[in-house]
């Protein structure tokens, strides 16, 4: 249904010719590829269902697009293995040690995420069939086999229509589903692709170097190009063509001298000229490093980061690391935050709505005068909703290592941070580490300041 700015219906959806929306039971509407209101196509130009099944083709024919989903946007977001921590509560603990294990999500959630970078969209789904108590399968839809949406201004999206088994419907309520979707404005409920800006300049890139490589093979099987002189009038015209055809058709490697003729009373004479292409046809590096920029620019990767350090430095690249890392820790909130709503549905659905959770906080202890002393731990307990899943994640820093120390110091002379916080700065395990010393309590060990060199300041 069409809602005004408070979410009011305005007027009852009526199916047309162009539209593919279907009312539903509830008084809602439908809405799938192309559903009026939300057809693209009308304003902007292009089709959603063409924009994704586009950079699927990318994704597995593409090295540019495939190599920047699987090396770079996949690998910086969920890191080499996927883990989770540790939570307070054991009941909540038990379900996703359980969740975790029955649906593999350390490869499941990596999967998840590059569907997610291809399609623009993500439809995480609940067995329905699993007992109370116990942990349920999750899948993912596929989106070729066709999607419906219902939904609202204020509750989003509330049901899913999918294709199911022997191509029966099946319908997915509000608690059964996770759905996500990128660049999902205007009340469309409806994402895009998050390679959609990217696959142009990538397709235009590999037909690039494709045409380069044609007019270097052609250059390699065209030797040169020999124009006789021929008498129309000549009784053995053809044959003396042939003849002459043949003598230079095949240019021996050593290099022989190719004898022509010349009329001495004319001055008219056969050439013989060596194939040499267009230098712009042959030598497109500017063209070429054209389009990865554009790349680069849609996907916020610099371009040495794609191999191309043409204007860059190591000053400037770590420079350039800003707005990056910025966009990859926004993906990274996306994907956290898919995973994160798919274990409190988990929790929702195995637990029920009452049950509450034991969460450890701390609050900063204070003298009369106001002045922090320390910290106390405290306990509370809270629904689903507030659940904070303890998953792992590479930590995205352009730090150098110096520059981690230096803060590692700062913390532990200013006693601002315990040694666990101290650890985990370094990129240490601090549960794995003391796993490994037989969990004997380890001691923070102060780093000496070292002594400035030739060329350093203190």
């Amino acid at each position: 249904m069409l809602l005004d700015a408070y979410g009011r219906p305005m007027a009852a959806a009526t199916p047309t010719q162009n539209s593919m929306s279907v009312p539903t039971m509830r008084g809602g509407e439908w809405i799938e590829q192309g559903a009026d209101p939300y057809n693209a196509a009308r304003v902007y130009g292009i089709d959603r269902e063409t924009e994704r099944k586009a950079s699927r083709v990318a994704f597995f024919s593409n090295p540019l697009i495939a190599g920047l989903v699987g090396n770079i946007l996949v690998p910086y977001v969920v890191g080499d293995d996927f883990s989770y921590g540790t939570l307070d509560d054991k009941d909540a603990q038990l379900a996703l040690d359980e969740f975790w294990s029955l649906n593999n999500l350390a490869e499941l959630g990596e999967r998840i995420w590059t569907e997610y970078l291809i399609d623009g969209e993500s439809a995480v789904v609940f067995e329905r069939d699993a007992p109370k108590g116990e942990a349920s399968r999750i899948g993912v839809v596929d989106l070729d086999k066709g999607i419906k949406l219902e939904h609202n201004t204020f509750d989003g999206v509330t049901a899913i229509e999918t294709q199911g088994p022997k191509f029966t419907r099946m319908v997915f309520e509000k608690g059964e589903f996770v759905w996500t979707a990128h660049n999902s404005f205007f009340n469309d409920p409806r994402g895009w692709p998050v390679m959609m800006q990217a696959i142009p300049s990538a397709l235009s890139y590999i037909g690039l170097i494709n045409a380069r490589l044609k007019m270097h093979d052609l250059a390699g099987r065209i030797n040169g190009i020999y124009t006789q002189l021929y008498n129309p009038d000549a009784p053995d015209r053809n044959k003396v063509f042939a003849d002459k055809a043949d003598s230079t058709k095949h240019i021996p490697r050593d290099g022989n001298i190719v004898s022509l003729i010349k009329d001495n009373k004319t001055g008219n004479q056969e050439t013989l000229e060596l194939f040499q292409g267009a230098k712009g046809a042959s030598d497109a590096a500017a063209d070429a490093r054209l389009l990865r920029l554009l790349l680069s620019a849609a996907l916020a990767i610099p371009p040495h980061w794609l191999g191309d350090a043409e204007d860059s430095n190591r000053a400037s690249a770590s420079e350039m690391n800003g707005p990056p890392l910025i966009a990859m820790k926004r993906r990274q909130s996306t994907f956290r935050s898919i995973m994160t709503r798919v274990f409190r549905l988990e929790l929702l659905r195995r637990f029920g709505p009452d049950k509450r959770y034991l969460v450890r906080y701390s609050e900063v202890k204070t003298d009369p005068s106001g002045q922090p002393t320390g910290r106390r731990t405290k306990t509370k307990r809270v629904p689903a909703e507030l659940i904070e899943p303890p998953f792992v994640f590479p930590q995205l820093d352009s730090a150098t290592l110096d520059e981690i120390i230096r803060k590692v110091e700062v913390l532990a002379k200013l006693s601002l941070a315990g040694t666990q916080t101290q650890q985990e700065l370094l990129d240490v395990d601090p549960a794995l580490e003391a796993e490994r010393l037989g969990n004997t309590p380890t001691k923070t060990v102060p780093i000496k300041e070292q002594e400035p060199t030739d060329g350093q300041s203190a």
